[in-house]
């Protein structure tokens, strides 16, 4: 299993990503989703999509949270969007490892259609979930 490291966030820092998703969720673009939450959730699912039962509504729904994420640190500045960015990353790195670019014809089979960012074009490589998503193909 690919081990993300989890990143500290100090009070300060907490209070002005929530802001910066209250924004967000005010415009429509956010997670209903504390930040944290959305941030150790794709962390979590990025180190063990191989190894968890989750079906395909599940993947969908991370890779939508991905996508307040992306919201997310796109519209922080500084340190924070670096942190932000950082942590994210880590846990890309772990997901692209477990995953292969399809051009996102796997999800839409499942879905009808995909998001225009990189994860939506990815599939699992092993594990349950790959096995699951085959049975569309």
């Amino acid at each position: 299993m690919f081990e993300v490291s989890v990143i500290e966030f100090s009070s300060e820092e907490q209070l002005a990503l929530e802001k910066v998703a209250l924004l967000l969720r005010e415009q429509g673009e956010g997670s209903v989703l504390p930040v944290g939450v959305l941030l150790q959730g794709w962390c979590r699912f990025a180190s063990t999509i191989r190894d968890v039962a989750r079906g395909p509504d599940d993947f969908i729904e991370f890779l939508f949270r991905r996508d307040a994420l992306e919201s997310l640190v796109r519209s922080c500045s500084g340190v924070l969007a670096e942190k932000l960015r950082a942590a994210i990353d880590e846990a890309d790195d772990a997901f692209r490892s477990a995953t292969v670019d399809d051009g996102g014809a796997t999800l839409s089979a499942w879905s009808g259609g995909v998001g225009d960012a990189w994860w939506w074009h990815r599939r699992p490589v092993t594990g349950h979930l790959s096995r699951v998503l085959d049975k569309k193909r």
